[in-house]
């Protein structure tokens, strides 16, 4: 009997380690904000990593949920920007909205489709999310971007960037929201990876 009861324990504290990781999956919008963009001048920063040099464009803070994350390896850029992020904010960042649509990435690039109608149109899934390539500053915050997974809300903040190498086309940032396709994606020099506990869901 006694044993049991110690089985019946132990599988009532597996689930509840289960419910206590799994990520917040109620409906509401997670990361409400839009992204906070700021024009820089002539004197703004200049960065060098793995033989690329890097001009920053504008200064960047964005807060959003992580939809789905690529490693790069083989790359010929894997030096300079180990980690891809397909990030959400304000209805890509709501679980209802994210259940319908299939996120997933490859060769640099982010792709979404969904089946049936979208709870949301497609100009708003495309203003509301980003494919974002991420140079990080530091080996602690190359240590965060690979902590962080799918479902996390976290805080990225530095700058968008145009990174440049010998004998390669430069490679710029988008500074828009609203662009698709190539030459879309954020090229973001991160100075800080911050976590973030999820706010009470808005409806």
């Amino acid at each position: 009997m006694k044993r049991i009861a110690l089985a019946l324990l132990a599988a009532c504290l597996c689930v509840a380690g289960v419910a206590w990781f799994r990520p917040d999956d109620r409906p509401g919008v997670r990361a409400p904000d839009d992204p906070v963009q700021q024009m820089l001048g002539s004197d703004a920063p200049r960065f060098s990593r793995a033989g690329w040099q890097i001009r920053a464009l504008a200064s960047y803070d964005i807060t959003a949920r992580v939809l789905h994350k690529k490693r790069y390896w083989a790359d010929p850029s894997a030096d300079l920007v180990p980690y891809d992020f397909a990030v959400g904010w304000g209805p890509m960042s709501d679980s209802t909205v994210l259940r319908q649509i299939d996120i997933s990435q490859g060769n640099r690039f982010y792709f979404w489709e969904y089946s049936g109608n979208p709870r949301i149109p497609q100009d708003q899934i495309i203003c509301h999310s980003a494919n974002m390539h991420l140079i990080p500053c530091s080996g602690a915050v190359e240590r965060a971007l690979w902590w962080a997974s799918k479902n996390d809300v976290i805080r990225l903040t530095g700058y968008l960037v145009e990174a440049t190498y010998p004998r390669c086309n430069p490679w710029r940032s988008s500074l828009s929201r609203t662009d698709t396709g190539n030459g879309a994606c954020e090229l973001m020099w991160v100075e800080s990876c911050e976590f973030l506990p999820s706010p009470p869901p808005r409806p």
